[in-house]
Protein backbone atom coordinates (compact mmCIF):
# COMPACT_ATOMS: atom_id res chain seq x y z
CA UNK A 1 0.00 0.00 0.00
CA UNK A 2 1.65 3.15 -0.95
CA UNK A 3 1.84 5.77 2.21
CA UNK A 4 0.84 9.64 1.43
CA UNK A 5 2.80 12.34 3.20
CA UNK A 6 0.44 13.57 6.21
CA UNK A 7 -0.31 17.12 4.22
CA UNK A 8 -2.25 14.97 2.41
CA UNK A 9 -4.44 13.59 4.70
CA UNK A 10 -7.21 14.61 6.16
CA UNK A 11 -5.72 14.01 9.78
CA UNK A 12 -3.26 16.02 11.92
CA UNK A 13 -3.50 19.91 13.06
CA UNK A 14 -1.74 23.10 12.76
CA UNK A 15 0.28 25.17 15.42
CA UNK A 16 1.96 28.36 15.90
CA UNK A 17 4.52 29.64 18.87
CA UNK A 18 5.64 32.34 20.73
CA UNK A 19 9.07 33.33 20.01
CA UNK A 20 10.35 32.03 23.09
CA UNK A 21 8.02 28.52 22.71
CA UNK A 22 6.36 29.14 26.23
CA UNK A 23 2.93 29.52 24.16
CA UNK A 24 1.45 27.17 21.07
CA UNK A 25 -2.13 27.11 19.63
CA UNK A 26 -2.89 23.99 18.08
CA UNK A 27 -5.82 23.70 15.53
CA UNK A 28 -7.51 20.38 14.37
CA UNK A 29 -9.44 21.52 11.37
CA UNK A 30 -12.47 19.83 10.49
CA UNK A 31 -14.12 19.32 7.01
CA UNK A 32 -17.04 17.96 8.26
CA UNK A 33 -17.50 18.99 12.14
CA UNK A 34 -16.11 21.39 14.65
CA UNK A 35 -12.48 22.74 14.17
CA UNK A 36 -10.91 22.00 17.93
CA UNK A 37 -8.49 24.31 19.28
CA UNK A 38 -5.79 23.50 22.23
CA UNK A 39 -3.39 25.80 24.14
CA UNK A 40 -0.12 24.63 25.89
CA UNK A 41 1.44 27.16 28.22
CA UNK A 42 3.41 27.81 30.67
CA UNK A 43 2.59 28.56 33.99
CA UNK A 44 4.77 31.21 36.47
CA UNK A 45 6.09 28.34 38.05
CA UNK A 46 7.90 27.22 34.73
CA UNK A 47 4.83 24.07 34.55
CA UNK A 48 3.44 22.96 31.22
CA UNK A 49 -0.54 22.84 31.05
CA UNK A 50 -2.12 21.32 27.85
CA UNK A 51 -6.17 23.01 27.52
CA UNK A 52 -8.88 22.40 25.34
CA UNK A 53 -10.19 25.82 24.54
CA UNK A 54 -13.03 27.09 22.13
CA UNK A 55 -12.70 29.69 19.12
CA UNK A 56 -13.63 32.68 21.71
CA UNK A 57 -10.31 31.51 23.95
CA UNK A 58 -12.82 30.14 26.67
CA UNK A 59 -11.72 27.15 28.30
CA UNK A 60 -13.85 24.21 28.49
CA UNK A 61 -12.19 22.88 31.65
CA UNK A 62 -13.27 25.18 34.55
CA UNK A 63 -10.16 24.88 36.68
CA UNK A 64 -7.77 26.83 33.72
CA UNK A 65 -10.04 30.08 33.25
CA UNK A 66 -7.88 32.25 35.17
CA UNK A 67 -4.78 30.39 33.75
CA UNK A 68 -6.50 31.53 30.48
CA UNK A 69 -7.42 35.21 32.03
CA UNK A 70 -4.21 35.55 32.78
CA UNK A 71 -2.14 35.13 29.53
CA UNK A 72 -5.17 36.43 27.73
CA UNK A 73 -3.43 38.88 25.63
CA UNK A 74 -0.94 35.98 24.28
CA UNK A 75 -3.57 33.75 23.48
CA UNK A 76 -4.98 36.87 21.30
CA UNK A 77 -1.67 37.44 19.65
CA UNK A 78 -1.09 33.25 18.81
CA UNK A 79 -4.85 33.46 17.25
CA UNK A 80 -4.00 36.16 14.96
CA UNK A 81 -0.97 35.00 13.70
CA UNK A 82 -2.96 31.64 12.73
CA UNK A 83 -5.71 33.93 11.20
CA UNK A 84 -2.64 35.25 8.99
CA UNK A 85 -1.21 31.74 8.01
CA UNK A 86 -5.36 30.22 7.54
CA UNK A 87 -7.50 32.62 7.27
CA UNK A 88 -10.58 31.43 8.69
CA UNK A 89 -9.11 29.04 11.27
Amino acid sequence: MKKYPDSLSFTGNLGVTTDDKKYALLIWPSFFGKTEYGLQLVDEKNEMHSITINKNTQAINEEYRDLIKHNKETINILFNKAAKMWKDI
